[in-house]
């Protein structure tokens, strides 16, 4: 670029210097000004040349400019349909994490129904669950509420109110059927009402008592409290019957030893 610049300002004095007229030409010979024409047109060819060359070059970097704008507006549109799908999915993960938290949410209220009831449950099992106890020198499986209602009677009973705990016994024999308590039960009913004078009442729970549950430990001080029921109602003959079965049944229980001592005391008949 340096040396065109040099040739052009050469070119421009050789210019001037034909315009000036005869004297300057005085100052070259034939030759040299021939010699210098042809270097100027040479140096003009080369301008030139240099000149097309330049703008070929500043062609091609405006074309390589051109394509690097495009390329960089095509990147910048890739890349802002980049943002904007990044953005959309960005969007639609926050919609979708909106729903898991609220699905979450829900599940959670859900785990603490399921827990409150759960435990709901499990407190209400725990009142069914069977409870060993000893009772009448055996060991019986009963209900808490079966139990709690049997301990019931009973403080009734010790107590001496004998009604109430009669009364307290025969729901439990009806609400209980099969309970484990109901040997013990009709024992103890048996007594209450022997106790209020009910003595008929008394008999038949005792008898009952007897027949089914032969092999019970209160079955042979059942015995002695029928035959005291019917002595009290002057069934003596009844009564005579009743312990005579006790001391043949059950001769070396205390109750036989009893029966023996109430049987001196019996009018004959």
């Amino acid at each position: 670029m340096l040396q065109s610049a040099h040739k052009l300002r050469a070119f421009a004095l050789l210019t001037m210097a034909l315009t000036l007229g005869n004297p300057a030409w005085a100052l070259f010979g034939d030759d040299e000004a021939r010699k210098a024409i042809i270097q100027l047109r040479k140096d003009l060819t080369d301008a030139r040349k240099e000149i097309t060359d330049t703008r070929k070059e500043i062609q091609e970097l405006q074309q390589v400019f051109e394509d690097q704008r495009r390329v960089n507006s095509e990147g910048a549109a890739v890349m802002r349909r980049s943002i904007l799908d990044v953005s959309t999915q960005a969007e639609r993960w926050r919609q979708e994490l909106g729903l898991l938290r609220g699905e979450q949410e829900k599940l959670e209220q859900e785990n603490k129904r399921l827990q409150e009831a759960l435990t709901a449950m499990s407190a209400r099992l725990k009142t069914f669950e069977s409870l060993s106890i000893e009772q009448d020198g055996i060991t019986l499986l009963v209900s808490p509420p079966e139990k709690a209602a049997f301990d019931r009677a009973m403080s009734l009973l010790l107590a001496s109110d004998f009604t109430q705990a009669a009364a307290a016994y025969v729901q439990l024999l009806n609400q209980y059927p099969n309970s484990a308590y109901t040997a013990s039960v009709l024992y103890w009913l048996g007594n209450a009402q022997y106790a209020s004078q009910d003595l008929k009442g008394s008999i038949n729970t005792h008898k009952r008592l007897v027949v089914q549950f032969p092999r019970h430990s209160r079955v042979a001080e059942a015995l002695l409290s029928i035959g005291n029921a019917h002595a009290e109602l002057g069934d003596a003959k009844s009564a005579r019957s009743e312990w005579d079965n006790l001391i043949a049944s059950h001769p070396k229980s205390e109750a036989a030893s009893t029966a023996l001592e109430r049987l001196k005391t019996l009018p004959r008949q």
